[in-house]
Order: C-alpha cells, then structure tokens, then sequence
C-alpha cells in the first residue's frame, strides 16, 4: 500500500474514532438521572425533611389528552384530600403527566418546553415554588378511583423527592 493511501487510511480512521467519541460524550449529556427508591414519598424540602402524608388527582382531558394533575401534601385541615383548598397552604409537591401508564423523564426543566415530560414543582413552606431540573415520573396503575406510581425529582440539594405514591382520583 502507499504512503498515501496510509495517510488517507489512518485520517479517515482518526475521523471515525473523533465522531464516535463525540456521539458517546452527546448521548451520556442527555441521558435522564433518575433512581426510584423503594420508599413512601418523601425528600427534602427547603432543607427540611419532608414525607407525603396525603395527595390527591385530578383526571382532565386537554384537546384529545388525558392529562393527571398531581398534588402532594403533608394534612391539610378541612377532611378528605379531595376536599383541599387550592392553592396549598405549606411544602407540596405538585406536577403535570400524561394521563397514560409509563416512564415519564424530566427532560426541559421549562414546563412550556417540555413535549410531554412532566412539569414537577416543589413549593417551599415559605413560598418559593421551584421547578425540578432531572428526574423521572413512572405512572404505574390508573384505576377508576386511584393512581399509583413513584417519582425522583431534584431541584437541587436542598429540594428533592423519591418514592412511590398511591392517591385518590378527585371528580
């Protein structure tokens, strides 16, 4: 072979290996973080321990979409979850998803910009609402009555929640 075709033949070897890394480094920057725990609901919120105690659903229909819209809270005075007066009073959770079993990744931290991913807020006991930036939303059973799933949603180190839920479809 040539010393040209070599020249040619490792350039275009160095090329390949080059893209390929590229494509690698791509794909690992894209790839949702997410790593259910085997837990009742719960996390940090505003730095302080935070665990589900009750919840509620709303099943709505948006265009030709199911849509679930979650809400997680610690008792909330006043009876059943469905009996809850918005807007929540205290730390919550709270976020949007297709209302079809699935595995869901918070992909755009922006909720407008989503195409279809969850939206996940976490509300601070003081007010701030902040948008979770990774994560996941599996939604796992929809009966006529409740749903079930587990979530793994982090804003940052000092707002985050992991674990299953199971909550009663509000009508």
């Amino acid at each position: 072979m040539g010393k040209l075709n070599k020249f040619i033949l490792m350039l275009f070897l160095s090329g390949l290996l080059a893209f390929q890394s590229c494509r690698d480094e791509n794909e690992n920057k894209s790839a949702p973080t997410f790593a259910f725990k085997d837990q009742m609901m719960s996390g940090k919120i505003d730095d302080v321990t935070w665990t589900k105690q009750d919840g509620i659903v709303e099943a709505n229909t948006v265009g030709q979409a199911s849509v679930l819209n979650f809400a997680f809270f610690t008792t909330q005075p006043g009876g059943s979850a469905c009996q809850v007066a918005f807007p929540i009073k205290g730390a919550h959770v709270s976020f949007l998803v297709v209302g079809v079993k699935g595995l869901y990744a918070i992909t755009d931290p922006d909720p407008y910009k989503s195409n279809g991913a969850p939206s996940v807020t976490i509300t601070t006991a003081s007010g701030p609402t902040l948008i979770a930036k990774r994560g996941a939303v599996e939604i796992l059973a929809i009966s006529n009555t409740t749903v079930s799933g587990r979530i793994d949603a982090y804003a940052d180190d000092q707002n985050f929640v992991n674990g299953n839920f199971e909550v009663l479809i509000c009508r």
